[in-house]
């Protein structure tokens, strides 16, 4: 998501294209393989009515090319499971701002004992 809104605020010259966040979360995040085909097509025909070829190039050939998409897609990676390492980090992250004002060098030992 990161990488195709910076590519896309370079590429895209279209102002009302460049507010795209909405439609890429949904290809991002579908899990239905046949929609999931069916929205990247819209949104390259979208991209392409637009006359948006740099952008569009960028994707076909770093994103939605056959082999690339079962790298990233929700819809082929259904059984890979949760990483919950991302989970505990962000919980992690949050309680430290909220509990200890983000202080230096804190251990989780040192944040249980604080909440607690």
């Amino acid at each position: 998501m990161k990488n195709w809104n910076i590519q896309g605020r370079a590429k895209i010259k279209d102002l009302d294209m460049k507010k795209m966040k909405v439609e890429i979360k949904k290809i991002l995040n579908e899990t239905d393989e046949e929609k999931f085909l069916y929205l990247v097509d819209a949104y390259c025909n979208k991209l392409e009515t637009a006359n948006e070829t740099a952008f569009l190039n960028y994707l076909k050939k770093n994103y939605f090319q056959s082999n690339r998409t079962q790298m990233w897609a929700h819809c082929y990676r259904k059984n890979a499971g949760v990483n919950t390492n991302m989970s505990v980090e962000s919980l992690n992250n949050f309680l430290k701002n909220n509990q200890l004002k983000r202080r230096a060098n804190v251990t989780v030992e040192k944040l249980l004992d604080t909440i607690d």
